[in-house]
């Protein structure tokens, strides 16, 4: 081009110049297309691509003063100048395009409306969905960027781990929406109410009044925040397998209105690579990646948006440790995504133990959960063999735990309760399976805690005839149904499964619950007519048989054992009653 620059002369009239202003416009038209294309390949939306239709509109839309500089530089020899009046040129050319397309002038192609799109079906290459001009304009964030104050937090899930996390985040300074598929808590909560008893609702009131907390069941607000928590149930089936519908379908309500540089984590309890395997393709559908990468040479990788998983470890009713006294473990998709992630969460939690992957993070959930269920396991099978050496497995394990050093106390019980322990050793060892590898040791616990309710029902049966009475027609009052003392949370209970069989063999059933005045119907229990009796000595004396299934600490033991005829402890919480111990019968 330089050369044939130099042979323009400055005589050559006016139609030759045009001609040769036409032919060098054609030629770098090609490298400007060239560099549009080189230009999407880095992430540009199509819309903003130019083709020869849209350069000749331009170029007839350019100011008089552009057009003017441009015939000025076809004319001169210096070639240094024509290339800086065309470099101008392609600039002017540029802006105007960003803007004709900001404006909707040009439409988009090999698009899919969000609206149209089946989220059941991958996506194929080029069907993406292209975010309309009404749509937020994407925040450049990048993994320092969730260091900052006053982020947009959305958080999934508005109930016993979703719910304190918000809170906590609201208590930072931050503003947080939360999102729930149910009308009734987003009614409570944005009326300063709380469902959950152990959450003040003064606490609540007081982020709706400063605007710190909303909530929605409208998924589209989505794209107004900068990081999105994913805090859904992961359950088990009715063949005991992962049930992650939950899970997926809240990855499949995101992905429409997933923004460019949004944090999105997991931190429901799962198997390790769900995050990989399941969240994150689905996310992908919105046209954005974000790339599985470790190593400190991926520690600057371009990513569309970031993706971690970090485990809750929410414990109902812990006065002692509060969400922001427990450290929080994170590992993200990729080094950039771990980073976004520690950024985020050291902002409302003391310590955070950053790790090397999602599927890290994901295992090290599973192992805190199984190494408690594997122990309570152990002390429950001890404790059935401690009852027929006529031995206190409770002394036992009181005197056991004195020792300063290796041993942790377990205790046992009447079977595992809670959205963790009962559940997450599963999703493990169905995991496994993938391998062809056999979980011994999880499938074993499995097997010891599951029979607890059923060792329960046969101490009340032998109880009973020893009182020459039998179970069917007995009247018996059930004491707590929580999963654990002082908490309004049924997930899992174990006295759900003794109350399901005490009616299978005939007995007539009550409860007494203080934090549970009616039951529901459950995902596999139907107590939706049970209410709690009230708890006096006459109400007492009138049952056959009386079940400490949760030890809440309102309950009066000795009071409990001076009315009832017979009492079954599931819990040991007669351990310091002195009258009437041979009313009481420990299992």
């Amino acid at each position: 081009m330089l050369i044939h620059m130099q042979k323009i002369n400055h005589g050559r009239d006016e139609n030759d110049a045009t001609a040769y202003a036409q032919q060098a416009h054609q030629h770098t038209n090609t490298e400007s297309q060239q560099q549009n294309d080189d230009y999407h390949s880095d992430g540009l939306p199509s819309a903003q691509r130019l083709d020869d239709s849209n350069v000749a509109v331009l170029f007839s839309s350019l100011p008089p003063l552009a057009a003017t500089r441009v015939e000025q530089a076809v004319t001169l020899e210096n070639a240094r100048i024509f290339l800086f009046a065309r470099n101008l040129l392609y600039l002017l050319v540029f802006v105007t395009s960003a803007l004709w397309t900001a404006g909707g002038s040009v439409p988009a192609r090999n698009t899919v409306s969000p609206k149209n799109a089946n989220p059941l079906i991958p996506a194929r290459p080029g069907s993406i969905i292209k975010r309309s001009a009404t749509e937020l304009m994407p925040i450049d964030r990048k993994p320092e960027f969730f260091k900052g104050a006053q982020l947009k937090v959305g958080i999934i899930g508005c109930g016993y781990v979703g719910l304190p996390l918000a809170l906590r985040f609201a208590e930072a300074g931050h503003k947080v929406t939360g999102f729930d598929v149910d009308p009734h808590k987003v009614s409570m909560l944005n009326a300063g109410k709380s469902y959950i008893e152990h959450i003040p609702q003064n606490k609540i009131q007081q982020f709706v009044n400063s605007r710190h907390f909303s909530a929605t069941n409208d998924f589209a607000k989505l794209k107004e925040v900068d990081a999105i928590l994913i805090c859904v149930p992961t359950p088990l089936d009715e063949r005991r397998e992962p049930d992650l519908s939950y899970v997926e379908q809240t990855a499949i309500s995101i992905y429409p209105h997933l923004q460019k540089g949004q944090l999105v984590v997991l931190e429901s309890t799962t198997y390790p690579g769900t995050t990989e395997e399941l969240v994150l393709p689905i996310l992908e559908k919105s046209g954005l990646r974000c790339a599985i990468a470790a190593g400190p040479e991926n520690e600057n990788m371009a990513c569309d948006f970031y993706l971690a998983f970090s485990p809750e470890r929410e414990d109902p009713g812990n006065k002692q440790f509060g969400l922001a006294q427990i450290p929080k473990v994170v590992g993200g998709l990729n080094p950039p995504s771990g980073r976004a992630a520690l950024a985020l969460y050291t902002q409302v939690v003391a310590r955070v133990v950053p790790v090397s992957s999602t599927r890290a993070a994901e295992m090290a959930k599973l192992l805190e959960n199984i190494f408690r269920c594997v122990n309570i396991a152990l002390v429950n099978e001890l404790k059935q063999l401690s009852l027929r050496m006529n031995i206190d497995i409770w002394e036992v394990i009181d005197a056991a735990a004195t020792k300063p050093f290796g041993f942790m106390p377990f205790y046992p019980g009447p079977g595992l309760g809670g959205h963790c322990i009962p559940v997450d050793p599963y999703y493990l060892s169905w995991k496994a399976r993938e391998y062809d590898f056999a979980t011994r040791f999880i499938e074993l616990a499995g097997e010891v805690n599951t029979a607890m309710p059923y060792h329960v029902v046969d101490a009340v049966a032998k109880a009973l005839n020893d009182h020459k009475k039998s179970m069917k027609g007995s009247k018996i009052l059930v004491l707590g149904v929580a999963y654990k003392k002082d908490v309004d949370d049924l997930r899992e209970s174990p006295t759900l499964k003794i109350m399901q069989l005490l009616q299978q063999r005939g007995a007539h059933l009550d409860y007494n619950d203080p934090y549970f005045p009616k039951l529901h119907k459950m995902r596999h229990y139907n107590y939706e007519n049970m209410k709690s009796v009230p708890l006096n000595p006459q109400t007492l004396g009138s049952y056959d048989a009386v079940i400490i299934a949760t030890d809440h600490t309102s309950y009066d033991y000795a009071a409990i054992a001076d009315a009832a005829k017979l009492v079954i402890d599931t819990r040991n919480a007669t351990r310091r009653v002195v009258r009437h111990r041979e009313k009481i019968v420990l299992c």
